[in-house]
């Protein structure tokens, strides 16, 4: 007969509990499904929903009383793992929005902005476009599941556990601040190197013909020009997109699947 204690009862309940903070904090700090235009109640049941089907496959969970210090300390460790994997999620699609502002800037649409539900913010026209081709791109390749994949096997990297120091290895997820602004460079690199040979161009027109007004013939036109080159540009969108995706899934599994 197997008694009805709290230790047994919360062996039985951790098996979905752990989980689902984990779950609940990615879910939170992810975008697209973390953006404000999902409702709280509905990441939470979302993640509660995930937790269940994620169960079966992970291993077993510690025995522990729920309302122990103990506990607490499990609570916090997860919320901060799933935290960091979220962020990491954040840091991918920011890159595309970094890359869209540094073009903007350059073909002169820096002041051309609008809302972004996903941050809550206003950014250039050119950045909200990627975010939305990359948010498009994610889910057509079956990024969601992808992740899904390595978030499960995370409890077998970094088991549900009292022991504080499990959570170091994610320090570097603040390090790869460097791949993001890399990463967002090589995106715009060709557009921008484009717009500038245009703007020499113009300088060498200024200095060919003194008496045109440079600046009235020059602005519009190196807006279109910069227009049509990102036009030209969106064909290659899914070649970046395949490429940066690569780097920070195998990013994600030197992190996850290492240990």
């Amino acid at each position: 007969m197997i008694a009805l204690d709290a230790l047994n009862i919360g062996g039985w309940v951790g098996q979905y509990l752990w989980p689902f903070f984990r779950l609940a904090s990615f879910f939170m700090a992810m975008p697209l499904i973390g953006s404000r235009n999902v409702p709280r109640r509905i990441r939470l049941v979302l993640a509660a929903f995930t937790a269940l089907l994620l169960a079966p496959v992970l291993p077993p969970m510690p025995a522990m009383d729920a309302l122990s210090w103990q506990a607490i300390v499990v609570v916090m460790q997860q919320i901060v793992i799933g935290t960091a994997l979220g962020f990491f999620l954040q840091l991918f699609f920011q890159l595309f929005i970094l890359a869209g502002q540094m073009i903007s800037m350059q073909v002169g649409l820096g002041m051309a902005t609008m809302m972004d539900p996903v941050n809550g913010g206003s950014v250039p026209i050119l950045g909200q476009m990627y975010l939305i081709f990359a948010s498009l791109m994610f889910f057509v390749l079956d990024g969601h599941l992808i992740l899904l994949e390595i978030f499960a096997h995370s409890f077998y990297s970094y088991p549900v556990s009292a022991d504080p120091y499990a959570i170091l290895a994610y320090v570097d997820v603040a390090a790869w601040g460097a791949w993001l602004f890399t990463s967002a460079f090589a995106i715009a690199l060709p557009i921008v190197t484009a717009v500038l040979v245009v703007n020499f161009s113009f300088g060498f027109i200024s200095r060919a013909a003194p008496q045109m007004n440079i600046f009235a013939l020059g602005f519009p036109m190196t807006m279109l020009m910069g227009l049509a080159i990102v036009w030209f540009a969106v064909a290659a969108f899914q070649t970046l997109f395949d490429t940066h995706f690569s780097e920070a899934l195998g990013m994600l599994r030197n992190l996850v699947m290492t240990r």
